[in-house]
Parts: structure tokens; sequence; C-alpha cells
């Protein structure tokens, strides 16, 4: 009766353990930055050329799991500002999810493609780590992120 009782104490802390993340856990303003690579297409070469790439910003996510902010991205000096278009989580209760985010140039019409990143959310820490799976804009890359959360507030600031 006793080992029975062990495994059950043993099962419920082990239960315990494990992350169960929400929205309102991580909702709230970040600063982001990301260091990585940017590819792009060469002229008559069938293999992009990668430069090196970095990007800051302001991003929030609301308690719906919508993504708003701007971003600055910087390649080799050309620097570019970038705001959201249309973006969202979707956060598992184990603390990872998929971001799937529509940038445009800011001031400009359309979004030229969808960015969809995997990411941690580590809310202990009020930190998301993030890593640049796919993306279907004119200038595709390899980056790995960190948002820092400054407030729990979304849209607490500005860039």
């Amino acid at each position: 009766m006793i080992r029975f009782a062990m495994i059950g104490m043993l099962l419920a802390t082990a239960l315990m353990a494990q992350p169960r993340c929400t929205l309102g856990q991580v909702s709230g303003t970040y600063v982001v930055y990301y260091t990585g690579w940017a590819t792009m297409a060469q002229e008559g070469s069938p293999l992009p050329m990668a430069l090196p790439a970095t990007i800051a910003g302001v991003m929030s996510i609301g308690g719906d799991g919508k993504l708003s902010g701007t971003q600055t991205l910087n390649v080799m000096g050309q620097v570019v500002e970038y705001e959201v278009d249309s973006g969202a989580i979707e956060l598992k209760p184990d603390c990872t999810g998929t971001m799937r985010t529509k940038f445009k140039v800011k001031g400009a019409g359309q979004a030229p493609g969808e960015v969809v990143e995997r990411f941690a959310a580590l809310p202990h820490l009020q930190k998301i780590i993030t890593s640049l799976l796919t993306t279907n804009s004119p200038a595709g890359g390899v980056t790995n992120g960190i948002w820092e959360r400054m407030s729990p507030v979304p849209n607490a600031a500005a860039w």
C-alpha cells in the first residue's frame, strides 16, 4: 500500500512540474532582437547570397494572441523599417509554439509575405526565444531571436 502511495506522489509531483503556458502569461510588450543571415538571390547563380543581418524592435502580444509592432532590419548597413500587417501566435500548454507574421515596409501598402517562426516561451524569465523557420517574403533568412518583456500590457511602447 505504501508503494502505491509513493508512486502516486511521484506522478503528482511530475505532473505539477510540467509547464502550463497560457496567453495571459505571455501577453505584453517586448523588446525584440534577432541576429542571423538574410538570403538574397544572386544574378546568374542558382544559389542565394547570405549577408549578416540584425533586427531590433518593439512587438506586442495581445491577450487574444494577435501580434502588433514594428522592427528595423539592418543588412550590411541597409536599413528598412517594417510594421506588422497581421500576425498571431499559436501557444501550446508546454510553452512552445509558432508565430505567423506578415510584415510590410513602414507606411507601405501590402505585406510582401509571411514569416513563420518556432518559439519557446519562458514566462518565469519574461522571455521568448525564437528561431526563424520559413519566410515567404522576397528576402529570406536564418535568424534566432530573443524577446524580453518590458511590460505585461500590450502596446505599451512603440518603436
